[in-house]
């Protein structure tokens, strides 16, 4: 990769990535119901086909026979519901209960025994210049454009505070990072965290670790040695969350989680997590702090 340019390499690499990568992964469409609730099965789907059926017939018919026989299926479907969230919440129960249960897995079933009655952001008209937005490409509009403008400069011209007395301190060797960590990094990747703005899961950096090792090594090295971090990483995705007070259709009143980044900027900030010589370096100052 013979770039100066880590904008360049970091779009050359991710181009050639993902062109690679739908040439040769296998791609599988999986349709998610919302509605589904979560101790649906394969057996109830079918019951409850069986009863829509009958409930047909005997609609058309009006007859007291199609009625005891479309009767006779809700009860059965009626029963095998409620036996099939009866086993659920009670598997439910006695895993809560488990005390070798790490943290992230207690509050995952915790979420799902417990209902959310409160309006989402999806139902929540969102005001912007006095025009109450409802569909959602026009909320995350008016967000983004809230979020951004109150996080600018008030004067992007500003001169940078001068350094004072670095002539007391020693050169800090620039950092170098090497194939190793970063192939070390990718193979403990959480494979269960969700992917980023570019689409790049970590699944998929984990299985293919030892061939982007080095690619990613030689961008990581150029935006150290250059000073400038890739443009295609600044993005992330944000999540706008209600102060849980104030007005619901005031922007004023959420903050922005950042709840994913894209894969390689956090690899990219977490290789520095790993142990290193840079951080051996030391030097005392001339008032000893």
């Amino acid at each position: 990769m013979d770039v100066n340019d880590v904008d360049i390499a970091t779009n050359r690499w991710y181009d050639l990535f993902v062109q690679v990568a739908d040439l040769y992964i296998p791609h599988k469409t999986i349709i998610i119901k919302n509605n589904d609730l979560p101790y649906m099965t394969q057996r109830l789907k079918k019951l409850i086909r069986t009863n829509d059926k009958y409930f047909k017939v005997y609609s058309r018919s009006g007859l007291e026979s199609d009625h005891d026989i479309y009767r006779y299926h809700r009860n059965v479907l009626t029963n095998e519901l409620r036996l099939a969230e009866s086993n659920y919440f009670e598997r439910l129960s006695e895993d809560l209960m488990i005390n070798q249960m790490n943290s992230k897995m207690w509050w995952k079933l915790l979420k799902k025994t417990t209902s959310n009655t409160g309006s989402t952001l999806h139902e929540t008209p969102i005001l912007d210049n006095d025009i109450l937005i409802y569909d959602d490409k026009g909320k995350a509009r008016a967000f983004n454009t809230f979020f951004t403008t109150s996080v600018q400069t008030e004067n992007k011209e500003d001169p940078i505070p001068k350094d004072h007395n670095l002539l007391y301190y020693p050169k800090i060797p620039s950092p170098v990072i090497n194939e190793v960590d970063v192939y070390e990094l990718l193979q403990s990747l959480d494979t269960s965290k969700a992917t980023g703005p570019d689409n790049i899961s970590n699944a998929l950096l984990k299985k293919c670790s030892l061939s982007l090792a080095k690619p990613l090594c030689l961008i990581f090295n150029l935006s150290l040695r250059t000073g400038v971090f890739p443009q295609k990483w600044k993005s992330a995705n944000v999540t706008p969350i209600f102060k849980n007070k104030g007005d619901k259709k005031n922007c004023d009143f959420y903050r922005p989680i950042v709840n994913k980044y894209s894969v390689k900027s956090s690899n990219f900030s977490s290789i520095f997590e790993v142990p290193s010589p840079l951080y051996d370096f030391k030097w005392d100052s001339p008032n000893n702090v």
